[in-house]
């Protein structure tokens, strides 16, 4: 009975938690969005500043935040006796960034956000896809973000101690893409959010297989 009660409490955190995020997005995405990459922007114009948001926004491809990392849990797999522990790490990291990856490019398309080194603005344009030309209207959400939480999040989940430095590096990966005028604060939020919603359905999907 107090099992079912803890269950149905975390469950509850979870809501509040989700509503919460959802509501940060909107406000962001409405009235703060200029605000907060005004300050994020402001006092960070050194060249070591442009140096790390570039190395943390290279690290937020799905090479190198997806890829590499499932390539070094493989790696890691040659430990017989963690064998499967490894296996399973590299399986829901390349499958969590893989799918938030894929995930951001339904709204992208669809709404065809302004980046901020366009005009400045934040308006949206709709259904401005085309692959021949620069990619201005591909800001919310941000695939960056997306992949990295989606990579970092499943392997957070398995084992919080090798996950914490990844999801701390998809933190990073976001700062660096409103560091570099690529993204505006709410399209990292959403990207994170697409991330963790990935991520989470990969952990799930991959205990109840590892379960039957």
């Amino acid at each position: 009975m107090a099992k079912k009660r803890d269950g149905e409490l975390i469950s509850s955190i979870k809501v509040i938690v989700g509503l919460l995020y959802f509501f940060l997005i909107f406000v962001c995405f409405f009235y703060l969005d200029k605000l907060l990459f005004n300050w994020i922007q402001s006092g960070s114009d050194s060249s070591f500043h442009n140096k790390l948001a570039g190395f943390f926004s290279a690290y937020g491809r799905l090479e190198w935040s997806t890829l590499l990392f499932s390539l070094i849990f493989l790696i890691f797999a040659i430990d017989l006796r963690n064998r499967e522990k490894y296996l399973n790490l590299a399986k829901i990291c390349f499958l969590g960034g893989i799918l938030a990856g894929i995930s951001v490019w339904p709204p992208k398309t669809i709404l065809g956000r302004e980046r901020p080194r366009g005009s400045g603005n934040d308006s949206l344009h709709y259904f401005k896809f085309d692959p021949r030309k620069d990619s201005l209207f591909y800001s919310l959400p941000s695939g960056h973000a997306a992949s990295s939480m989606g990579s970092a999040f499943p392997v957070f989940m398995a084992n919080p101690m090798l996950g914490t430095p990844l999801v701390i590096l998809a933190i990073l990966t976001g700062w660096s893409r409103i560091e570099l005028y690529e993204h505006w604060p709410s399209d990292v939020l959403t990207g994170w959010l697409i991330g963790i919603i990935s991520g989470y359905w990969i952990f799930k999907r991959n205990l109840r297989s590892n379960s039957v």
